[in-house]
């Protein structure tokens, strides 16, 4: 019997009490804590009045809790509002920061308010190249369309003002043969390959619409520049020595370039035009803008080039005077000259060698070497009692 209970034990077929002997009773279930049999079940709590206060909670059945004015989670619901009272404002949504006026709206996890940008002025901010009418002409183009780009730009290039800003840019049929900021790049090209020959690129501004049309790219501008540089090198000789003969002009290198590039600016080479030119440039060139100067600085070019100015000397003379200048100016106030030494008492001693600007500079340098001399040395003042600083001059 046993053998055979613990086989049917261990291999898991339902256990069979021996025969004779009665079931184990089952144990009693232990009370409930409370006799619930008694207790009433709980009613639904009513609903939620309208325009009721956010913070109302219905009154539990059998009118329990507190009767104040405000209510509460065992409260009394507040009267409904007289008649003609316009309703309460909705209450924010859970998270906006409305929802809690204690919260700090720059706190992290804090979502601001968005902020819109003109349209004007981000496209302002996306083409800075753009000259401020035609990126009008773009902007209201671009919002009327609703945010077409394509448009947009369509009308910009189609209006009159772009042959202003963009010579030779447009094609007949209406189409473009450079982006804007390739055609600036295009023109930057230009204007550095004609300085880098010693020529005046506003001389030769009128031929870049032509350069544009052509398709000219910058390579190609320097590949023909440079062909007519080593003829006019190879030829300078003769033909400087026909103008001299001819017109009187003692002509250089770059004037005969400039003939031989362009040949309207031959006649301007007969009217002193090209020198003139030359000799401005390289004042600009060094930082002498017509702003610093007195008077009208094409009125100072053409006297110096009719006093015989040439190009070579003036890139020596603005050269030097790019450094000499604005030390001559310290100088001239620190010792009280009221004329000063500005560009213009500059161009009259390096251009004309004239005597008054030539002992003021030389009056003015000596006695600041003088000055620097007289200063006591690092060694004699620490032997006369220390160091008393440095003066800036």
């Amino acid at each position: 019997m046993t053998r055979r209970f613990e086989g049917a034990r261990f291999s898991g077929a339902q256990r069979h009490l021996p025969p004779g002997r009665p079931p184990r009773p089952a144990p009693p279930r232990p009370p409930p804590p409370h006799d619930l049999a008694d207790k009433p079940v709980a009613a639904p709590r009513p609903p939620r009045p309208e325009n009721a206060d956010p913070d109302y909670r219905p009154p539990l059945p059998g009118g329990g809790g507190s009767s104040g004015s405000f209510g509460g989670p065992y409260g009394n619901p507040i009267p409904p509002p007289a008649p003609g009272t316009p309703p309460l404002p909705p209450k924010p949504a859970p998270g906006h920061w409305h929802s809690d006026l204690t919260r700090d709206p720059n706190a992290p996890g804090t979502t601001p308010d968005p902020v819109t940008i003109p349209f004007a002025q981000i496209a302002a901010a996306l083409y800075p190249w753009l000259p401020a009418d035609l990126l009008a002409i773009y902007v209201q183009a671009y919002t009327a369309s609703g945010g077409n780009q394509e448009y947009g730009l369509a009308m910009m290039r189609a209006s009159g003002l772009y042959d202003t800003y963009f010579p030779g840019n447009r094609r007949p049929d209406g189409t473009i043969r450079n982006t804007e900021l390739e055609y600036l790049s295009v023109v930057d090209g230009y204007t550095a390959t004609f300085g880098g020959y010693g020529l005046n690129p506003e001389v030769f501004r009128h031929r870049y619409r032509e350069l544009i049309e052509g398709e000219t790219s910058v390579a190609e501008l320097q590949d023909d520049l440079h062909a007519q540089w080593v003829g006019v090198v190879e030829q300078g000789d003769t033909v400087r020595a026909f103008y001299a003969d001819n017109y009187g002009i003692a002509l250089s290198n770059e004037a005969i370039l400039a003939a031989a590039i362009d040949p309207n600016v031959d006649n301007d080479i007969r009217d002193g035009k090209i020198t003139s030119a030359q000799i401005g440039g390289a004042a600009r060139f060094y930082g002498f803008t017509p702003e610093q100067r007195q008077g009208s600085e094409l009125a100072r070019v053409d006297e110096l080039r009719r006093l015989g100015a040439t190009q070579q000397q003036a890139r020596r003379v603005y050269a030097q005077a790019q450094g000499e200048v604005p030390q001559l100016g310290r100088f001239a106030g620190r010792y009280n000259e009221q004329a000063g030494f500005g560009i213009e008492a500059y161009e009259n001693y390096g251009f004309l060698g004239t005597a008054e600007e030539t002992q003021r500079r030389e009056r003015l340098i000596g006695r600041e070497k003088a000055a620097f001399s007289r200063a006591p040395t690092f060694a004699q003042q620490q032997q006369t009692g220390g160091l008393t600083g440095l003066t800036q001059r």
